[in-house]
């Protein structure tokens, strides 16, 4: 028994089986990437989106240099170094303790946090079902389903048949919204909703033992959550707040429980909530990012899409829930009706992160369905799936994987063909040592979006562009580096832009030749430091 959650005996060695097996899986492309790696082309370790795990990597050097609070390494502007993100602080550390690699130590988190994540949704899941055979299907089902991605993007690979673009399926390009996906890349996500469901667990406990210490017990996992991923926070207060105004209103409980539960967990957590507070006055950069919004990437027809064969068993599922006024899946309900308005409400920059999770009360609701489906059917006794229903799970499953199985051909895919951003040429990485050892980590280089994306990851450098988000007004920036790099650009525009930003060293290789014509052996303020055979590095003259 866990939390009051009873299980079989043996029980536990289903999901601590499968959760192996899957984080193996999830390893194996990192893995052939290392091994596709030449003497001419090194892989970079990670194959999820590196633009983004590049920022992680960014921060984690940061550590591994020995800082506790960061600043932001992908925007010029002038800020304070108050940033404290304890998951990447600890990935720095064990890289600076141990001398391994910034993207090994990366994929050991992740596999570790991914394996958590499985246990604590296997937990999450025996609360609301009692049965192994329910626990056993609904945990099959979030380990391995998405949505309709991988069935359109294989119609437009084949047939070239292409969807409007606001009715693409999200699982196509939003981790948050497949556990599959995010055990498979994101290691911070892993275990911010690994935090999140636990959080959930022990507020659901609190009203209904009326006890505090959960309540307690909450606040405390809020408290360091917002440490390292506080999107997850406002998530978890808007969600529960909803719910509890809910049962207030249909008087499940006592008005003394839930404020008092609800209160306890905000007062505990919110000297962390009063920190990222302290951060968004103080830190210009971090403010300008938190302006900008993140709007929805599509109508509800492409979140309909994302669940897919899973979005239609749950409304079954919801709709015997009411019936049979189950009233524990009313949270589950709540979940995703209140983070269905939000994810559209201009809210902060909280819309995409606060669907992280979404995926499990879908897919919980769905077995629901599916179990009543089969009772229909006389397919399901109550404990046990006969021959058809079991034939029918295992079509509904595996009509469910096509998304999953095509991101992983994508990455075994990317880590066979050795080509940029998950491979890097040798004299790249030549150039990234040589920036490493030889400027400081306050400099500021000037490069090509694609090369300042891995500057701070590799050298701890500031880059004056290099991220869609992290860079301030990104946009207008790439303008300008564009017309920097333009043959009848005046001179005079360069000084002063390379002055106005504080810009130290300019990074000249084919990604920059590609964008202009311009020669900066032909200008006086500029003088070469560093060459090999594709790159050339300049210092600003002053």
């Amino acid at each position: 028994m866990l939390l009051d959650i009873h299980f079989c005996k043996k029980e536990l060695l289903f999901p601590i089986s499968l959760s192996l097996l899957i984080v193996t899986l999830t390893i194996l492309p990192i893995i052939y990437g290392y091994l596709r790696s030449n003497e001419d082309y090194k892989f970079i370790g990670l194959l999820s989106d590196p633009t983004d795990a590049n920022t992680y990597l960014a921060w984690m050097k940061q550590a591994q240099e020995g800082n506790i609070l960061f600043e932001e390494k992908f925007s010029t502007e002038k800020q304070p170094k108050n940033i404290f993100i304890l998951y990447f602080l600890s990935g720095g550390f064990i890289s600076r303790i141990l001398k391994i690699p910034l993207p090994i130590v990366y994929q050991i988190m992740r596999m570790i946090s991914a394996f958590t994540l499985l246990m604590v949704v296997y937990l999450f899941i025996a609360f609301f079902l009692e049965t192994k055979l329910g626990r056993r299907i609904t945990f099959l089902l979030i380990c391995s389903s998405a949505g309709f991605g991988g069935y359109f993007a294989s119609l437009y690979h084949f047939f070239g048949f292409k969807l409007p673009p606001r009715w693409i399926p999200l699982d196509q390009n939003m981790p948050e919204l497949v556990t599959f996906w995010i055990i498979t890349g994101y290691g911070h996500l892993s275990l911010a909703l690994s935090f999140m469901l636990i959080i959930f667990l022990f507020m659901l406990f609190s009203i209904e033992k009326n006890k505090k210490i959960f309540s307690i017990f909450a606040g405390f996992l809020c408290f360091i959550l917002a440490l390292f991923h506080p999107y997850d926070i406002i998530t978890i207060f808007i969600v529960l707040g909803f719910y509890f105004l809910f049962l207030l209103i249909t008087k499940k409980y006592p008005l003394k429980t839930l404020i008092l539960n609800y209160v306890l967990m905000l007062l505990i957590s919110s000297p962390a909530v009063a920190y990222l507070y302290y951060i968004l006055l103080t830190n210009p950069v971090i403010k300008g990012w938190s302006k900008i919004a993140y709007p929805p990437f599509s109508c509800p027809i492409g979140y309909i899409f994302a669940f897919g064969f899973i979005f239609f068993m749950a409304i079954l599922g919801i709709f015997e829930i009411i019936k049979k006024r189950k009233d524990r899946f009313y949270f589950l309900i709540f979940w995703i009706v209140v983070i269905s308005i939000f994810i559209y409400y201009p809210f902060l920059f909280i819309q995409r992160h606060a669907s992280t999770g979404i995926h499990i009360p879908f897919c919980i609701l769905a077995i629901v369905g599916f179990l009543r489906l089969c009772e229909q059917f006389n397919w399901f006794d109550g404990k046990v799936l006969k021959r058809k229903g079991i034939f029918l799970f295992s079509i509904f499953l595996l009509l469910t994987t096509p998304t999953n199985l095509m991101h992983l051909v994508v990455d075994f895919r990317n880590a066979h063909i050795r080509k940029f951003p998950y491979f890097l040429d040798k004299e790249l990485v030549e150039a990234f040592i040589w920036l490493d050892k030889n400027i400081s980590s306050d400099s500021i280089v000037l490069a090509s979006r694609k090369v300042s994306n891995f500057i701070p990851a590799y050298t701890g450098s500031k880059v004056y562009i290099g991220h869609y988000a992290e860079t301030i007004e990104h946009h207008k920036k790439e303008k300008i580096f564009e017309k920097f790099m333009q043959v009848d650009t005046q001179d005079s525009f360069r000084i002063e832009f390379l002055d106005k930003n504080g810009i130290k060293y300019f990074f000249f290789s084919d990604f920059e030749k590609s964008i202009g014509g311009f020669n900066p052996d032909t200008v006086f303020y500029l003088s070469e430091i560093y060459k090999n055979d594709k790159i050339k590095i300049y210092k600003v003259n002053r």
